[in-house]
C-alpha cells in the first residue's frame, strides 16, 4: 500500500492490520514527505500547542489523502492519517 497526498506518493505502508474502525501499519516515508513531517509530529502530540493556522490548510482536507492498494490497483479514500514518526506507525480510518 502507498500513502498519497493529492497525487503525490509520500510513503509505503506495510504490516497492515485492523481494529475497526481503525487500520494500522508501519510506514516508510519518502524523501518528498519532509514538508509534512512537522505536521505529522504535531498532530499526534497530545501535549503540543498545535497551531492549525501555521500549517498548510490543504493538509487538513481529508479529500486530499488516500491509500493506493496495489493488490486491487485502486485508490481508497481515508480520513487524515495519524503518523507517529518515532515508531513509524500509521493509523487511519476508511471513508
Amino acid at each position: 500500500m502507498k500513502l498519497y497526498f493529492k497525487d503525490m506518493e509520500i510513503g509505503e505502508i506495510k504490516d497492515v492490520f485492523g481494529d475497526m474502525p481503525w487500520m494500522y501499519g508501519t510506514i516508510r516515508l519518502y524523501e518528498n514527505s519532509k514538508t509534512f513531517q512537522k505536521y505529522f509530529r504535531e498532530m499526534v502530540d497530545e501535549d503540543s500547542a498545535f497551531d492549525f493556522e501555521s500549517i498548510d490548510p490543504e493538509f487538513l482536507h481529508e479529500e486530499n489523502w488516500s491509500i493506493f492498494d496495489e493488490d486491487d490497483q485502486r485508490y481508497l479514500r481515508i480520513d487524515i492519517p495519524a503518523i507517529h514518526m518515532e515508531d513509524t506507525t500509521i493509523a487511519w480510518r476508511w471513508r
